[in-house]
């Protein structure tokens, strides 16, 4: 069997999120966010009914569940915050959601693991969506005080910062597509959404930098945000209709990103077809100088494999091993790339 070196800085790691994984979604101060709501109003649509406050009881199991990853050999793993259990309803800090946190971060270094920490996890609170969430610039300014407060509070904890997982996903799931609760179906309003994320992400970028400058964030910290990027393709002999929807299909879920987090700016061409085709944004004065804050240090990228089915470290654990054993018996596997793609073809 050929053997493969990963490189010195490659990241060897895991990821989960907050509101997937933690459970005890009404103690310790926590407030309700979408994910909850959902699962009280229809248990049905989750996976086995096991909804999102019932997570995967991670907050019981934290230690458990990291002595696992670190037996997979995993150095790295990342979760993200619930700003429903950092912050009250008057955004001020929950003692008691960032106990948990600092103890989370405590325990995962003394197992050896670096937690990379993402502030957003298409985990609006309740309260902060019944105001109009990402259609309402109050919501804007809240994530922004929400980031804020978690980079003060855990700066000097946490080298690796995002401020939001896959931001094109919730527009489309929960505003366009009506997959997720509420089950919208309003491409402008999903559009609107799209923006404000991006203001809230810049904005958060900026309290990042000015943090930072103040000595609250330790000095090798990086910011980044996740993408879930999407190829685009024609059939053959294409029109000149599928051309153009190919622009504007990998320009709203590609581009648009890709200028925010290094150029601090929105694709002209995007916008001026939007508009075009009677989207109007919600553009506001200083809204270009707010963008131009969106730069970052670093570019993650994130992939899928069974969506919607959120796996625990220890169901992790025996997967890998399932994959390690089919690897030996099945020799075909020996044609496949190194290094990341060989562990996920014996995942999927």
């Amino acid at each position: 069997m050929a053997q493969y070196q990963l490189p010195r800085d490659f990241f060897f790691g895991a990821a989960m999120s907050g509101p997937q994984t933690e459970g005890q979604w009404n103690q310790g101060g926590k407030l309700e966010n979408l994910w909850d709501t959902w699962s009280i109003q229809d248990l049905d649509s989750f996976y086995n009914r096991v909804g999102s406050y019932a997570g995967n009881d991670f907050m019981a199991k934290y230690q458990e569940d990291l002595r696992i990853l670190k037996d997979l050999g995993l150095d790295t793993y990342r979760t993200s915050i619930q700003w429903s259990r950092l912050l009250d309803a008057n955004g001020n800090l929950n003692e008691e959601g960032a106990a948990w946190y600092h103890e989370l971060f405590r325990a995962s270094r003394e197992a050896g693991l670096e937690p990379f920490v993402n502030l957003y996890h298409f985990d609006m609170p309740t309260y902060l969506f019944d105001r109009g969430g990402w259609e309402s610039r109050e919501v804007v300014e809240a994530y922004a005080h929400y980031a804020d407060v978690a980079f003060r509070e855990f700066g000097q904890e946490i080298k690796y910062w995002f401020t939001f997982n896959e931001p094109i996903v919730e527009p489309e799931q929960r505003y366009q597509e009506g997959v997720w609760y509420p089950q919208l179906h309003d491409y402008n309003r999903a559009r609107t959404v799209q923006y404000h994320i991006s203001l809230a992400h810049a904005l958060a970028v900026a309290n990042y930098r000015k943090a930072y400058d103040e000595g609250a964030i330790r000095a090798d910290a990086k910011i980044g945000m996740i993408n879930c990027f999407t190829p685009v393709y024609t059939k053959q002999n294409p029109s000149e209709a599928d051309l153009e929807a190919v622009r504007m299909t990998s320009g709203i879920n590609n581009r648009w990103w890709l200028d925010l987090i290094t150029k601090g700016e929105l694709p002209a061409d995007v916008l001026d077809s939007l508009a075009e085709g009677g989207v109007k944004l919600p553009f506001r004065a200083g809204d270009q100088e707010i963008l131009k804050q969106g730069v970052v240090d670093w570019l993650a990228c994130s992939g899928a494999g069974e969506q919607g089915r959120p796996v625990r470290p220890a169901a992790l654990c025996r997967r890998v091993r399932m994959a390690r054993r089919r690897y030996e018996r099945e020799p075909r596997l020996g044609n496949l790339p190194a290094g990341p793609l060989r562990l996920w073809h014996g995942l999927r």
